[in-house]
């Protein structure tokens, strides 16, 4: 007589399952994460995180032709972000968009990724792009992965409890205002984008010296 399989468990080859749990760990470990984003001032709430399509499927048609053309084969996760002033409990914005696109897993328990099928979405985090998260401080962190000898890695951090952006390389950590503004991207934009108490405190962050400071990480390094 074969044992009852413990509830939530699923066989090893079950795509079906495998989809539907991804999708739900998904939502819920963006909710959580989002939900504990706040700053001295601001707090942050995530709501109504759904997939507008959640029983969607490709086809086998549809799916050559993503190999074929390099695209991926993602499920988009939407959700309303609002933004609350801790001290008056107001809410000051609120934006409904896509926060997340989760890999869609074929038939054949893969995932289709720029044109490459994969067996395991894990195998994803080793490839050349732009990875996001949440970590346990709290900190947002973007983690760029470059393809294998055309440079070096780096780390784009938000700390939340100095409403700081950096840009990390090797153990280099250079404010972000200094390296966009030297980029040529303009305060106003970068006032619109991160908001005006976030830009002044990282404006106040300048020395002129940030784009130097890269470019020695970036060049003179003995090989």
């Amino acid at each position: 007589m074969s044992a009852t399989p413990p509830a939530g468990t699923r066989d090893f080859f079950d795509p079906e399952k495998l989809r539907a749990n991804i999708l739900e760990s998904a939502r819920q470990a963006y909710g959580e994460k989002l939900a504990g984003l706040e700053s001295h001032n601001y707090v942050l709430k995530a709501t109504d995180l759904h997939y507008p399509d959640p029983e969607k499927s490709f086809s086998l048609a549809e799916q050559k032709k993503a190999v074929l053309e390099r695209r991926s084969l993602t499920m988009p996760l939407r959700g309303t972000l609002s933004l609350y002033d801790k001290r008056s409990g107001k809410k000051v914005a609120d934006k409904t968009t896509i926060i997340a696109h989760i890999p869609y897993i074929t038939e054949r328990n893969t995932s289709i990724y720029n044109g490459s099928e994969y067996a395991s979405i894990n195998q994803q985090r080793l490839l050349p792009g732009v990875y996001t998260r949440i970590k346990d401080s709290g900190e947002s962190e973007a983690h760029i992965n470059v393809e294998s000898g055309t440079g070096m890695g780096a780390r784009l951090v938000f700390e939340p409890a100095k409403e700081i952006f950096t840009y990390t390389v090797q153990n280099t950590k250079i404010p972000l205002y200094g390296l966009l503004k030297d980029f040529g991207v303009t305060d106003s934009d970068m006032e619109k984008a991160w908001g005006k108490e976030i830009f002044q405190k990282n404006r106040a962050t300048y020395t002129g010296s940030e784009i130097e400071k890269l470019h020695d990480k970036l060049f003179n390094r003995e090989f």
